[in-house]
């Protein structure tokens, strides 16, 4: 007799079974795998999954999805402290590059890069911030939601040369460029000379 799969609540069920097809994707690779495998690792019947999501590409995309909200928690997390302007940008790169390399060693078998540094929860995190910090007069009276699509584009373009590149030294100038190019445009009263970027070498 089969063993019968376990109750849970439909929000706890669909949480198990994403955190299921995560483990499973990176394992044995998206193609690799199964709905009928992830329900098992999830101890939940077939059904159930489908239940949840239609098929193999609609958990990818709530994967990706659960990301980048995660992602978006991460950069409104960083920038709710009372340090300068500037020490916050380069608390929230650094918070956002630490994020984006769990995300690529957690997604490399999934198809794409598995970066969603550029989707919507994060592009409404960073315009959060950015207002907040309008507010408090840190930073310039930039347009919302415009001049937080550009920083998410930069931020998810500058990463993405960081990982293609083999060189350790352009890998870090990549980033330190990224860190410098959003403290001038958004910083209210940037520094003159920014400061050497100190303990953010996360792809050596």
């Amino acid at each position: 007799m089969g063993r019968k799969a376990r109750t849970i609540d439909p929000a706890g069920k669909r949480a198990a079974v994403l955190d299921a097809a995560m483990t499973l994707f990176t394992r044995k690779g998206y193609a690799a795998t199964s709905i009928a495998d992830i329900a098992a690792q999830a101890d939940v019947a077939v059904g159930s999954v489908y239940r949840a999501f239609a098929d193999k590409p609609a958990l990818l995309a709530a994967i990706q999805d659960h990301m980048s909200d995660h992602l978006a928690g991460v950069i409104r997390a960083t920038w709710s402290t009372d340090r300068p302007a500037v020490a916050r940008i380069r608390q929230m790169c650094a918070a956002i590059l630490a994020e984006a390399r769990i995300q690529l060693g957690a997604t490399t078998t999934l198809p794409g890069t598995g970066l969603v540094i550029d989707g919507a929860q994060v592009v409404d995190a960073l315009a959060s911030v950015m207002s907040s910090g309008i507010e408090q007069g840190i930073l310039r009276p930039v347009p919302l939601p415009e001049t937080a699509r550009l920083a998410a584009t930069l931020i998810d373009s500058a990463i993405r040369s960081a990982i293609t590149s083999t060189d350790s030294a352009e890998r870090e100038r990549y980033l330190t460029a990224m860190e410098g190019m959003l403290i001038r445009a958004i910083v209210a009263d940037p520094p003159q000379s920014a400061p050497k970027r100190m303990g953010l070498t996360l792809w050596r």
